[in-house]
């Protein structure tokens, strides 16, 4: 089966259960920067030396996929997905961010990424990860906190925990 459609090459494409809007769209830079936090993850996650760091890296990568999935669908159309981030995910991801806490110096919050390149990947990672809760923000101005952007915003947390971690 042939991967090329041509029906992108307008700059338009399918929302999640409709409707095709421009690639520019709020929703679609947002589920961009989702894939892009995912394949960091990806990028990260064989070269950690911990397996504990590397099964929680698929926990959040495969979270990621839920999260990306109500992005891409408009707020009327969520009801119709299988699986939504919702209360256990966020006490999970507090959890680790938590545990993480105690093992990592926080007095200097910032700190100059680069000490070595796992943790200047995960960086990259957590910059990423505060990029995407700023575009799902932008898709949903009025709707306050919700348990996508309180996900990513606790992510970011807990990449930069891991980063700090790996400067050691």
């Amino acid at each position: 089966m042939p991967i090329t459609t041509r029906k992108g090459d307008t700059g338009r494409t399918d929302l999640l259960f409709g409707p095709r809007v421009r690639k520019d769209h709020p929703r679609v830079r947002a589920v961009g920067a989702l894939d892009e936090l995912n394949s960091w993850l990806g990028l990260i996650k064989p070269r950690h030396p911990k397996p504990a760091v590397r099964r929680l890296i698929l926990e959040c990568q495969e979270d990621l996929m839920v999260l990306s999935s109500e992005v891409a669908a408009l707020p009327r159309n969520r009801a119709r997905l299988k699986r939504r981030i919702g209360p256990e995910a966020l006490a999970r991801i507090e959890a680790h961010a938590d545990r993480l806490a105690a093992g990592v110096n926080t007095t200097r919050v910032f700190v100059v990424p680069g000490v070595n390149e796992l943790s200047a990947s995960i960086h990259v990672a957590r910059c990423v990860a505060r990029r995407a809760e700023r575009e799902v923000v932008a898709c949903e101005p009025k709707s306050g906190a919700t348990p996508v952007g309180i996900y990513l915003n606790r992510l970011s947390d807990v990449l930069y925990l891991l980063a700090r971690a790996a400067e050691k």
